[in-house]
C-alpha cells in the first residue's frame, strides 16, 4: 500500500465514521458464563484518528479534531501524514472501512489478553477478520486501536455478542437495534432488569 491508496482509505473511512459512528453510543450485549453483561462505547470526532493508525506531520494540524474534519473536507493530502515505522499502519488502514461498522459486524467481544506487549487496550469486538480496542473511561469505553486479527486469538476468553444498538449520545434510550443473534428471545434480553431502562418501551413491546 502507498501513501496515495492510505489517502483514499483515510478519507472515505472518516465519511463512514460519520455516518455509522461520530457522536454515537454502542452498547454491545454478551453472555459471560451465563450471565447478560454489557459495555457501552463512545466514538467521538477525536477518536478517529488514533483508528487510522498514522502519524502526522503537518504542524497545521493542530488536533484530531482538525484532521478529522480536514479528511470530511477531502482536504487532507499525502504530505500531512506518514506510516508508522512498526508497519502496524498498513495493517489497520486495511480493515479500516470494513470495521468502522462494527455496530452491525462484531460477533464477539472479550478481555484483551495483552497477546502484543506494545499494544494498551482493555477489551476487543470484533470478527474473526479484524477488531476494535477500547479502553475504558468512567462508566464508558472509548475506541484506541483497530487491528487485523482475529477476536478470538487476542481476548483472554471469547463471549458472543447476542445485541448491538445505537444512539445519539444526547439521546437517553436507545431505539435502534444494529444487530442480534438470530438464536435468541431479543425482547427477553432487553426486558432483563439492568438493561429494560436503557431502551425505549416501543423496543421493549
Amino acid at each position: 500500500m502507498n501513501k496515495k491508496e492510505a489517502l483514499k482509505i483515510i478519507i472515505d473511512s472518516a465519511k463512514k465514521y460519520q455516518e455509522n459512528l461520530e457522536n454515537k453510543k454502542v452498547i454491545f450485549i454478551y453472555k459471560e458464563k451465563g450471565k447478560i453483561k454489557y459495555i457501552e462505547a463512545i466514538f467521538l470526532p477525536r477518536n478517529f484518528l488514533h483508528l487510522t493508525g498514522i502519524q502526522i506531520k503537518n504542524s497545521n494540524i493542530k488536533s484530531s479534531i482538525d484532521f478529522y474534519h480536514l479528511c470530511l473536507k477531502n482536504r487532507i493530502s499525502i504530505l500531512d501524514f506518514d506510516f508508522k515505522e512498526n508497519g502496524t499502519t498498513i495493517m489497520k488502514l486495511q480493515i479500516l472501512s470494513q470495521i468502522i461498522q462494527i455496530q452491525k459486524l462484531a460477533r464477539s467481544i472479550g478481555e484483551y489478553n495483552y497477546f502484543k506487549p506494545i499494544l494498551v487496550t482493555d477489551k476487543l469486538a470484533g470478527t474473526n477478520q479484524a477488531c476494535i480496542g477500547f479502553i475504558q473511561k468512567d462508566n464508558y469505553y472509548i475506541p484506541n486501536t483497530v487491528l487485523k486479527e482475529n477476536c478470538k486469538s487476542m481476548v483472554v476468553e471469547q463471549y458472543k455478542i447476542l445485541c448491538i444498538a445505537r444512539k445519539k449520545m444526547q439521546e437517553e434510550k436507545y431505539s435502534e437495534i444494529t444487530y442480534y443473534a438470530k438464536d435468541i428471545d431479543i425482547n427477553k434480553i432487553l426486558a432483563s432488569k439492568e438493561l429494560n431502562k436503557k431502551f425505549t418501551k416501543k423496543l421493549l413491546s
